[in-house]
């Protein structure tokens, strides 16, 4: 299973995404997550790419020359992979669950009110 995190400029945000979807129930052996590092014109990077590099050795940094918004960085990313977040996306520890051809779970999306929103998701993998 793998999954793409574009970043633009997200920070903490970012870090938070990927340590928790490190932190899921998925088996890590079988886990591959891609962070597309999109540059933020005119301004110093947010020094995400370093800090992955640094903490979490397991998550492949693609640094992106130009950016590519969200859909190109996802582009970017995406080889294997089946599963794309921004980065102000959580997810649950349960978030990736395989139960026979069905891969299922759940994100928790922070609202401007301090809230979260949650949504649940249904995949159904090719045999």
């Amino acid at each position: 299973m793998g999954v793409v995190v574009v970043n633009y400029g997200g920070g903490p945000l970012t870090m938070e995404c990927l340590h928790s979807l490190m932190a899921s129930e998925w088996p890590a052996e079988g886990l591959r997550i891609v962070l597309v590092d999109n540059p933020v014109e005119g301004h110093a990077s947010d020094g995400v790419a370093e800090r992955v590099a640094a903490e979490l050795p397991a998550v492949q940094v693609v640094r992106s020359p130009t950016n590519a918004g969200f859909a190109g960085g996802c582009n970017l990313g995406l080889t294997e992979v089946t599963i794309t977040t921004q980065p102000d996306n959580l997810a649950s520890r349960t978030v990736i669950q395989r139960n026979g051809g069905v891969c299922a779970g759940t994100w928790s999306h922070p609202t401007m009110d301090g809230g979260a929103k949650l949504e649940r998701w249904v995949v159904q993998l090719a045999a």
